[in-house]
């Protein structure tokens, strides 16, 4: 069906483990781009998002609220993951002291509670010159 066949080059080693492991690392380093992220383990109203991708929200040793971001830029996605069983991890919808502010389904604050796991996905959109992000999906596990 195909004319053309993808090359791999150069093509994989034959040799022990620790040869194939390296060249496999090399080979995915190319191919798949590493998630631009940033670690928060406490409170935030205006973690700065510019340039990140995912926020790994470490709950191990306390509750974490996200009460805004900062930096954002038009239709930029970001994901939030609770990262740990412990504690929990909450959105809180259009805090008083968020430098741009997170807007929620049913404008609520949004809790993972301890012993679950989750994830949300926001987007930040610009009304005027002003940005806002939205909840767009959010997914828990316990």
């Amino acid at each position: 069906m195909f004319a053309n066949k993808m090359r791999i080059e150069p093509p994989p080693p034959k040799g022990d483990l620790e040869e194939i492991r390296q060249w496999l690392t090399r080979f995915h380093s190319r191919i798949m781009k590493p998630p631009n992220y940033v670690e928060i383990t406490a409170d935030t109203d205006a973690l700065d998002v510019g340039g990140y991708d995912s926020i790994y929200a470490n709950t191990v040793d306390n509750n974490i609220t996200i009460g805004g971001l900062s930096g954002g830029v038009n239709n930029q996605t970001v994901t939030i993951l609770k990262t740990d069983y412990a504690n929990s991890l909450t959105l809180e919808h259009n805090e008083g002291t968020g430098t741009e502010k997170i807007y929620t389904d049913g404008a609520a604050d949004i809790v993972l509670p301890a012993n679950t796991l989750g994830s949300f996905l926001l987007r930040c959109i610009y009304v005027g010159s002003d940005p806002y992000w939205w909840v767009v999906s959010s997914h828990t596990r316990s």
